[in-house]
């Protein structure tokens, strides 16, 4: 699938949280109540490196239009029992088969997911930082409100989103002490992947895979908007809350999600 490609992006960076240990003078020994250091320390110094890079985990929440629809094939219905392909499963229950060559329309109402994400930014001056940003937003569910056939009772539809985020962003803010107020705006591409598969539901024959019914993927652009606090952490690692407001702009109606995220970088 097009998404597994750029889960990738994120995973090269999981490692970075635990990658910045304390850099101790040779002649202190390690002090625990120096984690959280005072910004006057000498060997405590964010405001060195232009680069930082990190990673962040949120949670996507859908806001105003949280509608959904996608054309799925009822052709999924003829093929749902491996053992008996082309089987009647309606017929056999009382209820009126579907044409298998057509589709149904299904709607339904998005709900939240989780997301991971990763952020590279370079310093331009003390306050002004520009750079990349990206995530992907695990698993969006949708609730099926119109299904037609595929909210029968001898079927379990699911009907799923999932979308990923790259924009260039500009980030405002610098270090005042050991903490960074920042506010952040970014636009760019943000690939949505619709999923629709329906599972038959026989408690004779348990045994019976989910059937793709529906799968398409569209481009669209987006734009991110927010801000947060960020702490120092260690001699070049900083953690983070922020909060951002996520738009994806779709030709008829468009997305909006809040996005509350933590964030870990390292500085350098």
């Amino acid at each position: 699938m097009i998404r597994s490609r750029f889960i990738l992006l994120f995973s090269f960076g999981l490692p970075f949280a635990f990658a910045t240990a304390v850099q101790a003078e040779s002649d202190e020994s390690f002090d625990a109540n120096a984690v959280f250091t005072d910004a006057s320390s000498e060997h405590v110094d964010l405001h060195r490196g232009n680069w930082d890079f990190g990673i962040h985990f949120g949670f996507a929440k859908p806001i105003g239009n949280r509608s959904m629809s996608i054309a799925a094939n009822n052709s999924a219905f003829a093929v749902s029992d491996p053992g008996s392909l082309g089987e009647d499963e309606f017929g056999e229950n009382g209820l009126p088969l579907p044409d298998l060559a057509g589709q149904t329309q299904l709607l339904g109402d998005m709900n939240s997911s989780y997301l991971v994400g990763a952020q590279l930014y370079y310093k331009l001056t003390p306050w002004v930082s520009t750079g990349l940003e990206g995530s992907y937003a695990i698993e969006n569910s949708v609730d099926i409100t119109v299904g037609g056939p595929f909210l029968s009772r001898i079927y379990n539809t699911h009907y799923k989103l999932h979308g990923t985020q790259f924009a260039l962003a500009l980030r405002l803010g610098d270090w005042i002490g050991g903490i960074r107020p920042y506010v952040m705006a970014g636009a760019g591409p943000y690939l949505a992947s619709e999923d629709v598969t329906a599972e038959l539901n026989d408690p004779d024959d348990p045994d019976h895979p989910p059937i793709d019914a529906a799968s398409v993927s569209n481009l669209y652009m987006s734009m991110i908007y927010g801000g947060g606090l960020d702490f120092r952490f260690f001699s070049a690692g900083s953690v983070g809350i922020g909060i951002q407001y996520q738009r994806v702009l779709r030709p008829n109606s468009n997305w909006q999600f809040l996005i509350p995220t933590a964030r870990f970088d390292y500085h350098f």
